[in-house]
């Protein structure tokens, strides 16, 4: 089987997670926006599904940056795209500002492994392919886990260590994963610890295809609806949020 032909379990696992994201982001619209009663939604069950689909999300992000070609040109338009929904949210609804979002971060973790790409190809040449990145995927765990609550000031090396206060300062330091006391954002995605988790999807690639047995099985296509959402997955986010305004408007008006 040809190792560039799309794996269509890996399109159907990015459409149920843009609908699992899409779900998410309607119940916060009707909390916030609609203003109603739903409070298991801001307890446990609301961070684990949010959580739940932030590491669905950008895992599949990292493992996909293997495929196709000018992944230059694509990080950089998923970069844009970013940007452009900052721009937006800053001028129409800046309470609820998007900065650092999770298209800015994938759109710059994408430019960075095209850095570690190269210089891992480098490394698959003179060490063992498999050692390496199964080294690789089990390293960019364990420091997603140390690293997982950064931007809350802390990190975790066998117990709770918290870091120095003046590392959360200004907007580079933000966007690196140490928010300033005064940064609000509604999405925010910061390089750390979410390139890690990025990472470890990159690395997952590397070993997925590398196994015949293994590109075979997760070719075949079982809800070919799911694999198509999944392939549009970008121009859907950009527009998912507008319609989730209107039907909000929708609702008030109705209210």
């Amino acid at each position: 089987m040809n190792k560039q032909n799309r794996l269509n379990i890996v399109d159907e696992a990015r459409g149920f997670t843009l609908i699992s994201m899409i779900l998410y982001h309607f119940m916060w619209d009707l909390k916030y926006i609609a203003m109603f009663d739903i409070d298991w939604y801001a307890g446990p069950v609301g961070y684990v599904w949010q959580k739940s689909i932030c590491i669905s999300f950008i895992f599949i992000s990292g493992f996909c940056f293997c495929f196709g070609k000018n992944r230059l040109k694509r990080s950089a338009r998923i970069f844009i795209c970013g940007i452009v929904i900052t721009t937006v949210t800053l001028i129409v609804m800046p309470e609820n500002r998007i900065v650092f979002g999770i298209l800015t971060f994938i759109g710059t973790a994408g430019i960075f492994t095209i850095l570690v790409d190269r210089l891992h190809t480098r490394l698959e040449k003179i060490l063992n392919k498999k050692t390496l990145n199964l080294t690789m995927i089990i390293g960019m765990v364990l420091l997603f886990v140390v690293f997982f609550r950064v931007n809350d000031g802390f990190i975790y090396i066998l117990k709770r260590t918290e870091l120095p206060k003046y590392l959360y300062k200004g907007y580079i330091a933000t966007f690196v994963g140490f928010p300033d006391p005064t940064f609000f954002s509604t999405d925010y995605f910061a390089i750390l610890p979410w390139t890690f988790l990025y990472l470890a999807g990159y690395y997952t690639n590397r070993v997925v295809m590398n196994n015949n047995k293994i590109v075979t099985c997760l070719s075949e296509n079982h809800i070919p609806i799911i694999s198509n959402i999944g392939r549009k997955s970008l121009i859907i986010y950009m527009f998912h949020q507008p319609v989730l305004y209107a039907i909000m408007l929708l609702i008030q008006n109705i209210k």
